[in-house]
């Protein structure tokens, strides 16, 4: 074996043996983070199977167990990947009925899976037989196949879920944007891709290339789950609502009209945009309105949600101050002094709305003055 097999063989084992124990002695652990614990050991116990059947393993019955402890662990590292994202993001989920049928699946799909290596292996050879291992190891591959594809959906569907609930409630991404979440999962597809080439072709060499593959998307998932904050839940919507709190899309009610003067009101006078952590439940406080009901009256009114509202206001705020201070005004500092907390979303919002950037629109004002 040469030493480069070797560092393959060796270095994505202890990598996630050692990110595991990382998370385990993290202070103030998140339950995500728990979960991401778990799923670092799993994966770590899956490759150090891998190199013993690979290196060690001649002994057919110790092959057997080893073939049967790596399905059972391929299913739990799949199933860890969905516990973790439903952690992060929809921990309510995360009942003992919703554990308990998890685990009642793993048993399944294990027993599924294995059915067709003890039939291999049992001493009566017939045609009845070798049909019957072909379909239930079509099974196994459909069971595993949709396994992992429903980790994938539902772990999107929340990511998308979760984005559109930021930017209804919250003026800002820059904290509390959960992209890393998608490019974890992203690369976690590329891992189970891996993983299925591992299987079909089953040799030292795409043994190797497995645990490469491992040994990056486990060192992305480890370094974004570490340092992660924790994602805002949405609250629980109402199941009925009053007459009063829906909005008129025939014509605007009295409450609706009020709320609507209150809101730009607000917004004229105190200028909470400049605030760069301003939420919809902070404005919805100020003029004594509902955040649900505040949110839905902006869609309405302004057709933007409260994000792209208050964003807009802090652009406004800027374009003023650049009427009003031209020559004095420090353009690299423009985006905080107008509440905004990224210089990216400032520019792209500045963009978007003159076609120009902020130097270029500075020199026009002085130029035109």
């Amino acid at each position: 074996m040469t030493n480069l097999e070797i560092i393959f063989y060796y270095v994505p084992v202890l990598f996630c043996f050692f990110v595991a124990v990382a998370l385990l002695i993290k202070p103030e652990k998140q339950l995500a983070q728990k979960y991401l614990c778990g799923l670092f050991a799993i994966l770590g116990s899956l490759l150090f199977l891998g190199t013993l059947k690979d290196i060690f393993i001649q002994d057919t019955k110790l092959d057997h167990i080893i073939y049967f402890i790596n399905v059972l662990f391929n299913i739990l590292c799949a199933i860890s990947v969905l516990f973790y994202f439903v952690a992060l993001m929809q921990p309510q989920k995360l009942t003992h009925k919703y554990i308990l049928f998890f685990g009642a699946l793993t048993f399944f799909y294990t027993l599924v899976m294995c059915i067709p290596e003890l039939f291999d292996r049992a001493p009566f050879i017939t045609v009845t037989k070798e049909n019957f291992n072909l379909l239930l190891r079509l099974l196994g591959a459909l069971c595993e196949i949709s396994l992992e594809i429903y980790t994938i959906t539902t772990v999107t569907a929340m990511y998308f879920r979760h984005r559109r609930f930021i930017r209804e409630n919250y003026s800002y991404e820059e904290d509390i944007n959960f992209r890393w979440v998608f490019i974890s999962n992203g690369v976690l597809v590329l891992a189970a891709v891996g993983s299925w080439i591992w299987t079909l072709k089953g040799n030292t060499n795409y043994s190797l290339f497995f645990n490469l593959n491992v040994l990056i998307a486990a060192w992305v998932v480890f370094v974004l789950g570490y340092k992660n904050r924790q994602i805002p839940l949405p609250e629980k919507t109402e199941s009925k609502l009053k007459a009063d709190e829906h909005i008129s899309v025939v014509g605007p009610s009295s409450r609706q009209i009020q709320t609507r003067e209150a809101l730009l009101s607000y917004f004229e006078k105190e200028r909470p945009y400049l605030n760069p952590s301003l939420s919809l439940t902070d404005v919805a406080d100020a003029i004594s309105s509902k955040p649900s009901y505040l949110s839905r009256l902006i869609n309405q009114e302004f057709n933007v949600n409260f994000y792209a509202f208050v964003n807009n206001c802090r652009l406004d705020y800027a374009i003023l101050l650049m009427r009003e201070q031209k020559k004095n005004l420090i353009i690299k500092n423009l985006y905080m002094d107008a509440g905004f907390k990224s210089r990216s979303v400032f520019y792209r919002f500045f963009h978007e709305r003159t076609g120009l950037s902020p130097k270029v629109f500075q020199k026009n004002i002085i130029k035109h003055k």
